[in-house]
């Protein structure tokens, strides 16, 4: 899963059969990477946030690929969608008697965040 992790701290590492690996101490919690190339790319991020591919295996977290800086994710959206549609009411200028809450204009344009936006200017805009 792509997402964005504040990498806080780092150690190198070797595992009981002598592989090694680093562990890095992020804002989600301990990760381990044991790919070399990416390992050596996020220690440049140490203090800031990357865009990061993690694969959860149980309790394990591992960094597979460093992308680089912080980047949007499926979940930056999802909040972006959710926080559009929490609160606010729009009301047409053509029909003042017409009123659509946001959560309907995102039911409107089947999700779509740009879409329900453009809803928006144009009823708030005319």
């Amino acid at each position: 899963m792509k997402t964005n992790l504040k990498v806080e701290d780092f150690e190198d590492k070797k595992t009981t059969a002598g592989k090694r690996y680093t562990r890095f101490k992020t804002d989600k919690g301990f990760m381990s990477c044991f790919d070399t190339k990416a390992s050596e790319e996020l220690k440049k991020y140490e203090g800031k946030i990357a865009s990061v591919e993690v694969k959860t295996s149980g309790k394990y977290s591992n960094i597979e690929k460093v992308y680089g800086n912080e980047e949007p994710t499926e979940d930056d959206e999802q909040v972006e969608i959710q926080s559009f549609a929490k609160d606010g009411v729009w009301q047409s200028k053509e029909r003042n008697i017409e009123r659509i809450d946001r959560a309907k204009a995102l039911e409107i344009a089947n999700g779509d965040i740009d879409k329900a936006k453009e809803f928006y200017n144009y009823i708030t805009n005319g």
